[in-house]
C-alpha cells in the first residue's frame, strides 16, 4: 500500500473549506484529462455521509468504472471517501481539517494498493504515486483558490 500525505494552509472559515472539498465537481479534478460520465448519483455539489456516485471514465487508456463513497463524516473536521473499481484494490482519501489564526489547514492522506501482480506493482512504482501526488495538489490548489475567493455559496 502506498501513502500520499499532504498539508494546505487556506485563508478561509474552516466550514467553507470543509464544504468544497466535497464537492463532486472537485472530486471529478482527478479525471480532469479523461471523459467522465456520472452514471448514478449527485452530479453537482456537496456529498454528504453515506452518499455514493458512480463514474465511467476514459482513463489510462481503457473505461473504466467507479463508485465514489464517503465512509465517515464529521462536520466540519474530517471525512474520507473510497473508491472502488477500476485499476485499484484499494483507495482511500481522508480530509482532515483545523482551523487557527484566520487559516484553516487541509490535511490530505491517501492511502491505495493497485490491482495485485506485477504489472500493477510497475505501474505503481514508475507512475501511479507521483500522478496522484499531482492530482491531488491541484485539487487542493483548486479548493484553495475557490475558498479564497470572494465568497458566494457553496
Amino acid at each position: 500500500m502506498s501513502i500520499i500525505f499532504l498539508e494546505t494552509k487556506i485563508s478561509a472559515p474552516i466550514d467553507r473549506v470543509f464544504d468544497l472539498s466535497r464537492r463532486v465537481e472537485f472530486q471529478l479534478a482527478y479525471f480532469i484529462r479523461s471523459k467522465v460520465n456520472i452514471i448514478k448519483g449527485k452530479k453537482l455539489g456537496p456529498l454528504d455521509s453515506s452518499e455514493s456516485t458512480i463514474w465511467r471514465v476514459h482513463h489510462f487508456g481503457f473505461q473504466q468504472q467507479y463508485t465514489f463513497t464517503i465512509t465517515d463524516f464529521y462536520k466540519p473536521t474530517y471525512f474520507v471517501y473510497q473508491l472502488k473499481g477500476g485499476i485499484f484494490k484499494s483507495f482511500r482519501h481522508e480530509y482532515h481539517f483545523s482551523f487557527k489564526d484566520g487559516t484553516t489547514t487541509m490535511s490530505s492522506v491517501l492511502r491505495f494498493s493497485p490491482r495485485t501482480g506485477l504489472m500493477g506493482m510497475l505501474i505503481n512504482f514508475f507512475f501511479l504515486r507521483v500522478y496522484l501526488t499531482h492530482l491531488v495538489m491541484r485539487q487542493n490548489m483548486m479548493i484553495k483558490k475557490k475558498a479564497e475567493s470572494p465568497k458566494e455559496s457553496v
